[in-house]
């Protein structure tokens, strides 16, 4: 990741404590929600999972937000312990500022939370959880994905910015609700991806370009791949520079404006060329591959949306169908802005 979309990721999806978490491991699992709710522990992602989904059960938002969020003295200490040198002022400015609007947050998305999955007939015991470790340079975290049953349909939340603290897991963001979805064994649902029907229409070549949702956006890229049609795609799935500078400079900070606009202005031009190059890349690939993209049909789409700093983004997974056979590539990077779909780097 070059300059330019390191910033991005450091301006627009960091958490409470500004930490760049990269990379994953590979831990998932299945549990069943049957702690008790004074057996509360949180050693693991899975128990802190099963805790707070005790003390939604229990109703009672009091103590979750004792169990799940940590004190503001806790926080400046692993500051001061793991965060670099030259941003420990900042983030130590910024959890003075922000910790009590964001205790407040993680304490309201309980009853939120706790609502939807009530009235929904959700089962708090009949749990899935899924979840990726990211470590980096030693302060470990994750976003914790949990599928609840609801009859014959899911409901799917996450606890968002999880991170290891002291050696107990704390979340630092609010809980989100990610939807329904069939409840399947082996559905793509159950961990926590967004997934399109089956057998989507047949892609035609000049139909209107939509990017509302993921789906959307994927749909108009086969399109644009279908009519062989590079501009007309960097054109509508690449963001303005305008636009890419009126959204980071609103969420950084005065002091880093003009460095921040100094790195889009130097890497804007070479990124946007790389989003180019990757459609012929692609299209070619595919085509050598077998794929007829005058018979193409969107197959579905994949993808777990994160919201950060209030910006959604996803990594969408998109399958066509072509002469009965099936492809898949991916846009990376996708970013909501002004309320439609783009991508910041290479299709692949």
């Amino acid at each position: 990741m070059n300059k330019l979309f390191l910033s991005l990721a450091i301006v627009l999806f960091s958490s409470l404590l500004l930490l760049n978490l990269a990379g994953c491991g590979g831990n998932s699992s299945n549990e069943n929600a049957n702690t008790k709710k004074d057996e509360l522990t949180a050693s693991t992602p899975e128990e802190y999972t099963q805790s707070v989904l005790a003390l939604l059960a229990a109703n009672e938002p009091e103590r979750f937000i004792e169990f799940a969020f940590p004190t503001k003295e806790e926080l400046l200490a692993f500051i001061a312990a793991h965060v670099p040198e030259d941003q420990k002022e900042q983030a130590r400015e910024q959890v003075d500022r922000e910790y009590n609007e964001r205790k407040a947050k993680v304490l309201a998305s309980f009853d939120e939370i706790r609502q939807a999955v009530e009235t929904a007939g959700g089962d708090w015991k009949s749990v899935k959880t899924n979840y990726d470790l990211r470590d980096d340079n030693g302060i470990t975290g994750t976003s914790i994905y949990v599928v609840i049953s609801a009859g014959n349909k899911t409901i799917e939340m996450e606890l968002d910015d999880c991170l290891l603290m002291n050696g107990r897991w704390y979340g630092i963001d609010e809980m989100e609700l990610r939807g329904p979805g069939e409840n399947a064994e082996d559905s793509d649902t159950s961990s926590g991806e967004n997934t399109s029907a089956e057998e989507g229409p047949v892609v035609v070549p000049g139909a209107k370009l939509t990017a509302s949702t993921p789906e959307e956006f994927a749909q108009s890229v086969i399109a644009l791949l279908a009519a062989n049609d590079p501009n007309k795609f960097i054109e509508f799935a690449f963001p303005a520079r305008e636009e890419l500078l009126a959204v980071v400079l609103k969420a950084v900070p005065a002091d880093k404006s003009d460095a921040v606009r100094e790195d889009i202005e130097e890497e804007y031009l070479d990124k946007r060329q790389e989003v180019l190059r990757s459609f012929t890349e692609l299209r070619n690939e595919q085509a050598s591959e077998g794929c007829d993209w005058k018979a193409a049909k969107f197959a579905g789409a994949e993808y777990r949306i994160e919201k950060r700093g209030g910006i959604s983004q996803a990594d969408i997974d998109v399958r066509i169908l072509a002469g009965g056979d099936e492809y898949e590539f991916r846009l990376d990077d996708c970013m909501l802005l002004n309320g439609r779909w783009y991508t910041l780097d290479e299709m692949r």
